[in-house]
């Protein structure tokens, strides 16, 4: 359960006071555990949500702030079956960290979304966690991800082990100094001789490119010149380096949550702002390509829907990120879908409709709370857009747009279902459709000759999901039956045959 420590949602002055940044890594990995640590850390009084398969099936999203930045988390799920929720969270964030275990390394689901988000060129840090565990090792661990994800991985800070051989604190590369956790809260230190001597070790390829990266040709001419550079000075391009997207720094993290504040601090002073949107494909509804808009809270509105909810009595929940422009409650948008015209792909068919914005609320923590406006870069949940399907553009009536939907997965386990008594028959299409509502990798088909009901999954996993949501959410009881497929031959070439027919019954009998 959590704890409601404010009355509002934090308040944002500008795009540029905003990081939008999603945790991705293999389930197990230590994603959700860092992605609560780093909530506590900021939310006083927060005690965590409760790990059920529904909770780990989602994209979860928090927002905290640190100094006058406000950060919207995202945890994305970590099991394959449900990469549809994974892909909404790329498209809702500006910047990716990469939650590598040490005790299990990576595995090859990680490294196909490295390399999903290196393809648009998505900023990408890396966090190594369990690093409190039996064989892990810090240096083996980024020695991996060098191989595995290139020569722009680079620690950018040390674990810094205590009196009994555990992990309480990190060495900072470029200030050179030491963050101890160990009294319970976070102190800092000057790294003494022997201190000094490791992070050297690592610090002059760390430094290098960052300054490289971020293509400051008068900064880089005075460090190869021999100036001793300012910390500030590192720093203030750290985001220009990882803007484009192949400058990676490591931080690890342990599961008490040492190294969280300094996690928060690579966010705030590295992760790019939504100023710096990479914009896919956007068209007018014609199909016609065009430039996006410089991204001012004064600009036409350009938003898209990331994630939908259904509940039986509140209706339909949306969490838009709104790109460009400002989000207003009561005012009129065009939702337009265009997932068909797009990738001919799963999902909702093509349509447009005029709709009423309901109430905008935004988390703080993890709790809602209502928000009066929503300017280009925030992420909000909009009420009661009764059309409005994931993946779908809002744009102004007077600047029609449409984004181009992110590719979904094509779900590949089908499972034959049949309401159990007539009660549920009743009750099981209304169900179906806000499965189909909430979740854009599921398809429902009626299998031709048969006639059984098929509903499409992406794994064991997300069907077992699926099952258990049609019975605990919306009361609905049903059967799943063997899938049945329907016999047919085809006749591909005239043919001929010779038959005798012979019948004996009495009397003559005949024979023909």
């Amino acid at each position: 359960m959590s704890s409601k420590t404010s009355t509002h949602a934090p308040k944002v002055n500008s795009p540029a006071d905003l990081r939008n940044v999603v945790l991705v890594g293999s389930a197990g990995s230590g994603k959700t555990t860092l992605f609560e640590n780093l909530i506590k850390a900021r939310i006083p009084g927060y005690r965590g949500e409760k790990d059920d398969p529904e909770r780990l099936a989602v994209l979860a999203m928090a927002t905290l702030t640190n100094g006058n930045t406000v950060i919207n988390l995202f945890d994305a799920p970590g099991n394959p079956d449900y990469v549809g929720e994974l892909r909404a969270g790329l498209r809702a964030a500006d910047a990716a960290l990469f939650v590598v275990s040490a005790a299990d390394g990576i595995d090859m689901t990680t490294q196909i979304l490295w390399n999903e988000c290196a393809s648009v060129g998505m900023p990408r840090a890396i966090v190594v966690t369990k690093l409190d565990t039996e064989r892990a090792s810090f240096e083996q661990t980024v020695q991996q991800c060098q191989e595995v994800f290139g020569a722009g991985v680079h620690p950018a800070y040390l674990p810094f082990i205590g009196e009994k051989d555990q992990i309480v604190g990190n060495l900072s590369l470029l200030s050179r100094k030491v963050h101890d956790y160990s009294s319970g809260s976070r102190t800092w230190r000057n790294a003494d001789e022997g201190e000094l001597a490791a992070i050297e070790d690592f610090r002059t390829a760390y430094v290098e490119s960052i300054i490289t990266e971020s293509e400051d040709d008068e900064l880089l001419e005075r460090y190869f010149d021999g100036d001793e550079l300012a910390v500030e000075e590192v720093v203030g391009n750290l985001m220009k380096a990882l803007y484009h997207g192949s400058f990676h720094p490591v931080i690890p993290v342990t599961t008490s949550g040492v190294g969280t504040e300094e996690l928060l601090g690579v966010i705030d002073r590295g992760f790019p702002t939504p100023l710096r949107w990479k914009a896919p494909t956007i068209a007018t509804l014609d199909g016609d390509p065009v430039d996006a808009d410089e991204i001012s809270v004064d600009a036409p509105l350009l938003a898209e829907v990331i994630r939908t909810t259904s509940d039986p009595y509140a209706g339909r929940l949306s969490m838009v990120r709104v790109f460009n422009g400002t989000l207003r409650p009561d005012s009129t948008v065009h939702v337009t879908g265009r997932r068909v015209q797009f990738s001919g792909g799963n999902g909702p068919g093509d349509h447009d409709d005029d709709e009423r914005v309901g109430l905008l609320t935004a988390p703080h923590g993890v709790e809602l709370y209502p928000k009066d406006v929503a300017i280009a870069g925030e992420i909000v949940m909009v009420a009661k857009l009764g059309t409005a399907e994931t993946s779908d553009t809002l744009s102004d009536p007077a600047a029609l747009r449409v984004i181009e939907p992110w590719l979904l997965p094509e779900p590949l386990l089908p499972v034959a279902i049949r309401a159990a008594s007539r009660n549920d028959e009743d009750k099981l299409a209304g169900a179906l459709q806000r499965l189909v509502v909430e979740d854009s990798t599921v398809k429902l088909e009626r299998a031709p000759g048969t006639e059984q009901l098929l509903l499409w999954t992406m794994g064991q996993a997300h069907q077992d999901l699926l099952m258990n949501r049609l019975k605990d959410r919306y009361g609905v009881n049903i059967t799943a039956d063997p899938i049945r497929a329907a016999l047919r031959e085809t006749f591909i070439k005239p043919a001929t045959a010779h038959g005798r027919h012979v019948k004996q019954s009495g009397g003559h009998g005949q024979y023909a």
